[in-house]
């Protein structure tokens, strides 16, 4: 069981409980699961959309009151995934800030991986401290 207690859409103090024990349950759970972040809870399964949509509305506003959740009663370990994707597209102000957007850009062209690794490195150094901890 894992109690938490996350407003969404708030700016980013530190990195809640809730997503430390998330990414836990999903290293223990999820690792053998294809396309873990890629695919949605909502089209892990066609005829189940509502119940995964509705079960990713559930578990937030659970996290949102404080309640006590169990990761583990998820019927799908995409909607974990979607439910901490959906947290990040909350922060008002995104990990990789609009300060840095255009520089993040520019690393995006360089065609040379060595120096493209070195030059992200350089930009992320301009990202708020508690946003380089879920980056890093």
């Amino acid at each position: 069981m894992l109690t938490i207690s996350v407003k969404f859409g708030e700016p980013l103090a530190q990195i809640p409980e809730f997503i430390h024990r998330a990414f836990q349950y999903l290293e223990e759970y999820g690792l053998e699961e294809e396309g873990l972040f890629r695919l949605p809870g909502s089209t892990t399964e066609v005829h189940y959309n509502f119940l995964t949509n509705h079960q990713i509305n559930q578990l937030k506003d659970m996290l949102e009151n404080g309640s006590t959740i169990d990761m583990s009663a998820c019927k799908y370990i995409h909607s974990v995934c979607s439910l901490i994707k959906l947290y990040i597209r909350e922060l008002p102000v995104p990990l990789c800030t609009y300060d840095c957007y255009d520089m993040f850009l520019a690393c995006a062209t360089v065609p040379v991986p060595d120096l493209k690794k070195e030059l992200l490195r350089k930009v992320l150094k301009y990202i708020p401290v508690n946003n380089f901890e879920y980056v890093n």
